[in-house]
């Protein structure tokens, strides 16, 4: 699921722009002065731009809907490709993006080279219609962690009703998949007047970049693929969790950590068992409310600690609490996991992925490693053919969407050796059609490299022409909490 932490203000943005139009004409474009405010308070001058796109291209009558993004001014005299930034989630506004400093910084520096345009892909940010907002009735259910059964339920419930709401709107939910959105990216590329434009793309935003070369790449300068997955790749194998909390757990023990891949089997096994009873506060009522909360949940949480370079400190801390009974940790992690689906899905996060799911003939490796790994069937909970097909009702892309891709554009893909979610064998298997290519894996690097100023640098150099091939980029060893200086982080409970 989409995080929705720091989308909330843009979302507002977005929900105040002119509604989409059947009188719109597709490739109509327009501009307007807008001041881009980030999150420390700094403000700098750029424009708005909308651009009318067919809902779904598919359908010769389809509606027309806007696609709004930021455009930041190239300070070069001679300016190269404009430089598309294609953001992750899927859902995450790149005009979101921008307001994060440290982002905000790796954006002004390529304005040396080119212009920058943060798009904010269809459905999600400043573009009409918004569907990062669905209405919640408040009733993700108490029960949902007790098992994977009752997870699943929840979650095709969740995404039955947001489906459901937005279909009442008008709004062809099959028209959000990467397929369309490539080409909202050539139609940006045609009404900007340019003769090729480069793309910067996070995460899910690489997956989509991978869509633009394929269906447009003769139009393409340059790619920056950070994180990568490929076609239908977005599911993290269960053995790659597996080895990762290993890795993980060798690091942590020079402060003298117990075995996490032993402790956090037994807490699973423990919890699936006899589920643990935990008082949460609920945000939507803002009363207490009391959970059963099994190994399905601890698998779910553990997982998405694995894949994050700024929670996976505190997992050595959490494992240990829950085998000596003390809940504390695992409380705020389940609280804020269920406030998180409670709070309702992003629709266009869920028509993206479900639309590109894992392809058949992959499905039988993921089954297989499931049935032996320690996270089981929590791989991609949110993808299954109850929540994709039954409750969305999605579109799902043809078999050419996930055939092998050649391309000749020159490409800088970038991956992490701690990166469990996007692991650098992905950018690897793409990297074999990409002759002309590079591949820098940033040591100690998890899923989120693009803040740190080494990767910046390579970044520019690269969008300069400059061969980057020799670059080496190390970050620091991750440290690791002890319990207590882990619950004092986290402050004290609701």
């Amino acid at each position: 699921m989409v995080s929705k932490v720091g989308v909330s203000a843009v979302t507002v943005v977005g929900l105040l722009l002119p509604a989409f139009s059947q009188q719109s004409r597709r490739g109509e474009i327009a501009f307007e002065p807008y001041s881009l405010v980030t999150y420390d308070g700094q403000s700098q001058p750029a424009e708005l731009g909308r651009l009318s796109v067919p809902e779904n291209r598919r359908n010769g009558s389809s509606r027309f809907i806007q696609i709004a993004f930021v455009r930041l001014k190239s300070s070069a005299q001679q300016a190269g490709a404009p430089i598309v930034y294609l953001s992750g989630g899927p859902g995450v506004p790149a005009s979101g993006m921008a307001r994060v400093p440290v982002y905000n910084k790796l954006f002004n520096k390529l304005r040396q080279v080119a212009d920058v345009i943060l798009l904010d892909q269809r459905g999600s940010g400043m573009s009409s219609p918004n569907l990062d907002d669905c209405p919640t009735d408040g009733k993700f259910a108490a029960d949902a962690f007790a098992n994977e059964k009752r997870f699943v339920h929840a979650l095709a419930h969740a995404a039955g009703t947001c489906s459901w709401y937005w279909r009442s709107k008008g709004v062809d939910v099959t028209g959000y998949n990467t397929e369309e959105s490539a080409d909202d990216v050539e139609d940006l590329r045609q009404a900007l007047g340019v003769p090729r434009i480069s793309l910067l793309g996070h995460s899910y935003g690489t997956e989509l970049g991978f869509a633009v070369i394929r269906r447009h790449g003769q139009e393409l300068e340059h790619a920056v693929l950070a994180s990568v997955e490929g076609p239908g790749d977005h599911g993290t194998m269960p053995t790659v969790l597996d080895i990762q909390l290993e890795k993980i757990s060798r690091l942590a023990a020079g402060k003298e950590a117990p075995d996490l891949t032993l402790l956090f089997r037994q807490d699973a096994e423990t919890m699936d068992k006899e589920p643990v009873v935990i008082t949460i506060t609920r945000q939507t009522t803002k009363k207490p409310l009391t959970l059963r909360v099994g190994g399905v949940a601890l698998r779910f949480i553990v997982e998405r600690m694995l894949t994050n370079g700024r929670q996976v400190e505190n997992l050595p801390a959490l494992l240990q609490s829950v085998n000596q009974g003390n809940d504390s940790l695992l409380q705020r992690q389940v609280e804020n996991l269920f406030n998180d689906f409670d709070a309702g899905i992003t629709l266009m996060g869920r028509t993206m992925d479900c639309s590109a799911a894992t392809p058949p003939d992959r499905l039988p490796q993921t089954e297989s490693e499931a049935r032996t790994s320690l996270f089981g069937g929590v791989i991609r909970i949110d993808m299954q053919p109850v929540v994709c097909k039954e409750a969305l009702g999605t579109f799902t892309l043809g078999p050419e969407y996930f055939a092998p891709l050649f391309s000749r554009v020159p490409t800088l893909f970038i991956s992490g050796t701690l990166d469990a979610d996007t692991p650098p064998m992905k950018a690897e298997r793409m990297r074999w059609g990409f002759p002309w290519s590079t591949h820098i894996v940033v040591e100690n690097g998890f899923h989120e490299t693009l803040p740190a100023e080494d990767v910046q640098a390579l970044i520019l150099d690269f969008f300069k022409g400059k061969d980057v091939s020799d670059r080496h980029v190390r970050f620091e060893t991750p440290h690791f909490l002890s319990v207590d200086a882990a619950k004092r982080q986290s402050g004290p409970q609701h």
